[in-house]
């Protein structure tokens, strides 16, 4: 009928817009809506992303990528290609080295001036990547806290071998099963 106005639902990744609107209006990037009739666009949660407008749905970010913040139309990329335990990252915190790999960040001879050079939150230096685990050393991946600060796991030396501040990724066999190593104390 001529003066009335038919109502129709927006599909999803649409909303209705402002109250009394018939024009349904496209999710942007970053949100969706996964139902008819919305209305209002739902923000993707950390970790995930909706690249397009008319979303319907958020993906996640895949392995090596993060979003740390709601409603991202993109995932951040992890500095230095090192990967992410799992997809859905919500965190530059979540880029760390996969288990039989560590990340170099220990200076030689100031392993203890290094915690901040391992820290997860430090400046990366470029062309630094996750490396293969030294022989005579087990590299759990992932990350640590050493004096409430989060950082890089560091390979740890195999039982029997030792390590010196001068190269913290090379490990020396003891003499013996009856020489204690440096360090050790019963």
């Amino acid at each position: 009928e001529v003066g009335s106005a038919e109502c129709h639902s927006c599909l999803p990744g649409f909303t209705q817009g402002a109250s009394g609107s018939h024009e349904c209006e496209a999710c942007p990037p970053g949100r969706f809506s996964d139902k008819q009739g919305l209305a209002v666009c739902n923000s993707c949660a950390r970790g995930m992303f909706a690249d397009e407008a008319k979303s319907t749905k958020c993906k996640f970010c895949v392995v090596g990528d993060f979003a740390d913040h709601e409603g991202a139309a993109t995932c951040d990329t992890c500095h230095n290609s090192l990967p992410t335990p799992f997809q859905g990252a919500a965190s530059r915190r979540d880029c760390v080295c996969d288990a039989g790999t560590y990340f170099p960040c220990l200076a030689n001879g100031d392993v203890g001036g290094s915690v901040g050079l391992c820290a997860l939150n430090a400046t990366i230096v470029p062309g630094r990547a996750c490396q293969a685990c030294p022989a005579g050393f087990v590299c759990s991946g992932g990350k640590t806290a050493v004096d409430g600060v989060e950082m890089h796991a560091q390979p740890l030396p195999e039982q029997g071998t030792f390590v010196t501040l001068d190269a913290p990724y090379s490990a020396y066999s003891c003499e013996s099963a009856l020489t204690l190593c440096p360090g050790y104390s019963e």
